[in-house]
């Protein structure tokens, strides 16, 4: 990432004509805040209200569980139905088990099973796709989860119900997974790939402009 940036946002329009998802936007951001979002987002809408060639009718909007995020595309994309990204969601476990040690046994946590583990994110990971509202559900599973297991993986669980719980409450994990649908993150995923081998060391925002 260039100097002063912290990350690139990537927009994605998913064409329901040609069933693929095409890149619109590269979007260089200095900061994380919902400020900038909403600002992002304000000048996006003015350039497709200005120079769009095709009517780009939205439906719905696929996000990360970013807060700041969520919060500027619910306030700026007034009816358009948000939904929250499994794969995110998924990942985000896999790599708080990880840094955490729970994905590799060793002298530290030998009641560990690494397959358990990645059976219990799973598990985790799909209560947004049971859960209707119901904050009832969303403990019911956590209950369930926590007799299933031993103490050993309790760390896992409560690290899910810490940072993730607030999401339920606030409506924010709305998921509609369709079959045979276009993952969008395996696009990003190329995307970033790419640009990381083309960037090399150089840090300078028009060779980053310049690869893009």
């Amino acid at each position: 990432m260039p100097k002063g940036y912290s990350q690139l946002l990537i927009i994605l329009y998913k064409d329901i004509i040609i069933k693929e998802k095409i890149p619109l936007f590269f979007v260089l951001m200095s900061n994380r805040k919902e400020e900038l979002y909403n600002r992002v987002f304000s000048s996006i809408i003015d350039i497709l209200t200005q120079h769009y060639v095709y009517d780009i009718a939205l439906t719905t909007i696929t996000t990360d569980t970013e807060f700041a995020l969520i919060n500027s595309v619910k306030n700026t994309f007034l009816g358009v139905q948000r939904i929250g990204c499994w794969y995110h969601l998924k990942e985000d476990l896999v790599q708080w088990a990880h840094n955490n040690g729970l994905l590799k046994q060793n002298n530290f946590n030998k009641n560990i099973d690494p397959n358990l583990t990645k059976k219990l994110i799973y598990k985790l990971a799909n209560i947004c796709l049971e859960y209707d509202g119901d904050m009832k559900i969303f403990e019911d599973i956590i209950s369930k989860l926590i007799k299933e297991y031993k103490e050993d993986y309790y760390v896992l669980i409560d690290y899910f119900v810490t940072n993730k719980k607030q999401y339920f409450i606030e409506g924010n994990y709305n998921y509609n997974l369709i079959p045979n649908d276009i993952r969008s993150n395996s696009y990003l995923e190329r995307y970033n790939k790419e640009i990381k081998n083309y960037l090399g060391e150089k840090k300078e925002v028009n060779w980053f402009v310049f690869i893009i």
